[in-house]
C-alpha cells in the first residue's frame, strides 16, 4: 500500500537525481507546460490556498507546526519506500511461484 508520505520521500529522492531534473527543466520551459501553469494559478481554489499558505507562513507557531507535521511524515514515508525497495528485491531475487493453468484434454 502506497501513501501520501511515501510519495514525499520518493519526490525528495528524484529530485536529488541530475538527469530527473535536467528533464523537470525542459518540462518547465515548454510552452505547453507553462500555459497550463499559468491556467492553474489564475483559478480561485488556487487562489484562496495562495492566501491561506501566505498566511499561515507568518505565524511562526504554525510554520513550526508544519515543519514538524513534514518532518514526520518524511520520515514515516522514507521507511515505507524502504520497506518497499526491500520487498521488491526480494520478490526478484527470491523464486517465483510458478503457476500453470492445466490444459484442457479433450
Amino acid at each position: 500500500m502506497t501513501s501520501n508520505s511515501m510519495y514525499l520521500a520518493q519526490l525528495l529522492q528524484d529530485m536529488q537525481d541530475p538527469v530527473m531534473m535536467a528533464e523537470v527543466k525542459k518540462m518547465q520551459e515548454s510552452p505547453e507546460f507553462q500555459a497550463r501553469m499559468k491556467a492553474m494559478q489564475e483559478t480561485p481554489q488556487f487562489q484562496e490556498s495562495m492566501k491561506k499558505t501566505q498566511e499561515m507562513m507568518k505565524d511562526p507557531e504554525k510554520v513550526a507546526a508544519m515543519q514538524k507535521k513534514l518532518e514526520k511524515s518524511l520520515a514515516e514515508g522514507t521507511a515505507q519506500l524502504e520497506a518497499a525497495k526491500k520487498a521488491e528485491t526480494g520478490k526478484k531475487s527470491g523464486n517465483p511461484k510458478k503457476n500453470r493453468k492445466k490444459k484442457n484434454r479433450k
